[in-house]
């Protein structure tokens, strides 16, 4: 006699996450981390979280083509892997803004063009995208290993400046007991916005859908800004639109 299970096995959805030190580890406790948790919290299909630094988790998620990637972008993913440009992909609403700027300490004034960059002793964390965008136009780069280093640069005056992600530098310095960080607006370097980006599979049209309908509402009624900390830009939606099955 042949047994049938009444139970469907749900289907698994891949998330891969790009460590972020101080915003999405696996350590779960940081501020994407909690936004996350609470924004998946009611999606009924099971989610397998994979952690990796952001060169190899992009690399994965693009051999994984039943899976989505975050926080992402498909510029972003593209302008890393060209091939990404003839792929199917999905891409939800924002949940944030990351921008690239330049950072002094509040006693000096902030540089607010590309034409001040000549002369400052800039520092920046080994590998930051920031500094290769800026390398040109600044001759005086400074690198350290870590925002510690950094901090601990800035303090002495071996540099002048700090280029780097935010509100992914804010949100360090702040850590590290430093708060005196400012930056212009005027001179910003590089911005973009922070999404799901998934392969265009069924499964992935679901999902998408479904955090299209809650992260509007976490920006809207603050949960987003005290998940992601003062600093963040939170993108606000008035409305949300599904995706077609």
């Amino acid at each position: 006699m042949l047994l049938f299970s009444t139970h469907t096995a749900k289907a698994e959805m891949i998330l891969h996450l790009y460590e972020l030190d101080d915003r999405l580890t696996p350590a779960e406790d940081r501020g994407y981390n909690l936004y996350l948790n609470d924004l998946l919290d009611g999606f009924d299909e099971r989610i397998t979280k994979k952690y990796a630094p952001i060169k190899r988790n992009t690399a994965n998620f693009m051999r994984d083509i039943k899976s989505c990637a975050f926080p992402a972008s498909v510029q972003a993913i593209s302008t890393r892997l060209p091939e990404a440009k003839e792929m199917d992909l999905l891409s939800s609403k924002s949940v944030d803004e990351v921008s690239v700027y330049v950072y002094v300490s509040n006693a000096q004034v902030p540089p607010r063009t590309i034409k001040e960059l000549e002369k400052l002793r800039i520092g920046h964390v080994i590998g930051n995208i920031g500094a290769t965008m800026i390398k040109d136009k600044a001759p005086y780069l400074h690198a350290a290993r870590n925002n510690e280093n950094l901090m601990k640069m800035l303090k002495v005056g071996r540099i002048e400046a700090i280029v780097g992600f935010h509100p992914d530098i804010a949100i360090a310095f702040d850590d590290l007991g430093y708060h005196d960080l400012i930056h212009s607006p005027q001179l910003t370097i590089f911005k973009t916005t922070v999404h799901f980006v998934c392969h265009d599979t069924p499964e992935s049209r679901k999902f998408v859908n479904f955090v299209n309908q809650i992260i509007p509402v976490m920006a809207q009624d603050g949960r987003a800004q005290k998940y992601l900390g003062k600093h963040a830009e939170i993108t606000q939606h008035e409305t949300h639109v599904d995706l077609q099955n």
